[in-house]
């Protein structure tokens, strides 16, 4: 383990999420099974074991082993001593890597830069020895390990922790190997979805290395409130969720175990730590979160921050997360500031937006559900609508939505940036507001987890 790996701001009281990643593990090692030659770079394929996580008593893979691919640019390597690294899912039998994504490839000899993928975050599927072959993978994993931590008072049981140490081993490794080849790393841009997207906010918590990140698809920082939320708009847990309901999850969060265990696990804990740029990446559609779930920790979070909501999208989204981020990464790497939006309701209901910069482009977004306060795509489908707006004298966007003859219209502004150089390696950036519901009403209101 580097020894200058972790860093504890002074802004949160270490947790057992710190003492977990920055425990020595002797397990931890690593070692080159294949290579990529391209030309302008070289791809190495490595397996590396971050650590144990439980013992053989508890599950059937207590040891967990990653693929790691590190991208080294032939050319250009004296533009950055930062790295990025890509958080990625998989499974535990997967054919091993040995070829990489050539648009990853691409970007690398662009920008100068390393770039790696981590797999197999979490280990899976996962076998538990109290339960009888049950194959347990991704939210399943998450849940049963929640329930655990719930039972035990071991926060140590939430997979989460483990998770977050397998990112910090990976930029560990990441350093390691990089300097056996010439080059020196210094710290990270770290990007993941979904699971991976909660694993980025945690590793971001926990390693002072990394400078940026980019969590996609994970929109539930705060999470207690985000929980009790979803039930009063919906009336119900939608199914994506069904993993998490079936341990009573969302309902014993509130309880002062829950409670105690999500400043753990909850990246909300942690926001005075997020003082490094983010590029926060949601749909308007996901099946897990509704849809303006970012009023519950996006103001709360510190300065520089950026939010993009990909309207009529589920929680796949439909941009590549990568490509997504490529232009806000490149000005990250540049030590450039993207553009970015400001932006305010009214108590008319009137949403003001000011952009830093002048965009391209500006469209209000909207979407009525006339029956339901629920605007997942597996719902309304591809309902959001855009027209253009114009600004005012003064650079200022606004948008007054009125409330729809029935049920309820969520809305939000996007801004889109033109960014120099060609289309496929420097997309436009986009930006958005967070998401606004009208009227701003919750049918379920006082209803949750009360024998539901």
């Amino acid at each position: 383990m580097l020894l200058t790996s972790l860093s504890l701001t002074a802004l949160a009281e270490e947790t057992a999420l710190d003492r977990y990643v920055a425990r020595d593990d002797p397990n931890y090692a690593y070692t080159e099974y294949a290579s990529q030659d391209d030309g302008l770079y070289t791809a190495h394929f490595l397996t590396m074991t971050s650590q144990q996580w439980r013992s053989a008593s508890e599950v059937d893979w207590p040891i967990w082993t990653h693929e790691l691919a590190i991208v080294i640019p032939r050319v250009g390597l004296d533009k950055t001593d930062t790295a990025v690294l890509l958080i990625d899912g998989g499974d535990n039998n997967d054919t091993p890597m040995d070829e990489i994504d050539p648009l990853i490839g691409a970007v690398a000899v662009a920008r100068g830069v390393v770039i790696a993928v981590v797999r197999q975050v979490p280990n899976q599927p996962l076998f538990f020895t109290d339960e009888d072959g049950v194959a347990r993978k991704e939210d399943a994993i998450l849940a049963y390990s929640l329930d655990k931590a719930l039972d035990t008072g071991d926060p140590e049981w939430a997979v989460h922790l483990a998770m977050t140490k397998a990112a910090v081993r990976a930029m560990d490794t990441i350093q390691k190997f990089s300097e056996s080849k010439g080059k020196i790393i210094k710290d990270f841009i770290v990007l993941g979805g979904s699971k991976r997207g909660w694993t980025t906010w945690l590793t971001g918590a926990v390693d002072h290395r990394v400078r940026a990140m980019v969590p996609a698809s994970i929109d539930m920082l705060n999470l207690g409130q985000q929980f009790i939320h979803h039930w009063e708009a919906y009336g119900f847990y939608a199914p994506a969720l069904d993993d998490y309901v079936a341990f009573d999850l969302p309902c014993r969060m509130q309880t002062p175990e829950g409670q105690a265990l999500l400043q753990v696990i909850d990246p909300y804990a942690y926001r005075d730590r997020y003082t490094m740029p983010k590029l926060i990446l949601n749909s308007t559609g996901d099946q897990f979160f509704t849809s303006d779930s970012s009023r519950f920790h996006y103001a709360d979070l510190p300065e520089p921050k950026w939010l993009r909501y990909a309207p009529n999208t589920d929680h796949k989204q439909n941009d590549d997360v990568i490509r997504a981020a490529l232009s806000w990464i490149d000005d990250v790497l540049d030590n450039k500031t993207s553009p970015n939006l400001q932006w305010k309701l009214s108590p008319r209901g009137v949403l003001w937006v000011r952009p830093s910069a002048t965009p391209k482009e500006v469209r209000l977004w909207q979407a009525t559900n006339p029956e339901a306060r629920d605007f997942r795509l597996e719902e309304i489908g591809a309902g959001w609508t855009s027209q253009i707006l114009q600004p005012r004298r003064n650079g200022l966007y606004a948008a007054r939505v009125r409330p729809p003859a029935a049920g309820w219209t969520a809305f939000m502004i996007e801004a889109t940036f033109d960014v120099a150089g060609p289309e496929e390696l420097n997309p436009d950036q986009v930006y958005t507001t967070g998401v606004q519901v009208i009227p701003d009403t919750l049918p379920y209101q006082g209803t949750a987890c009360r024998n539901e």
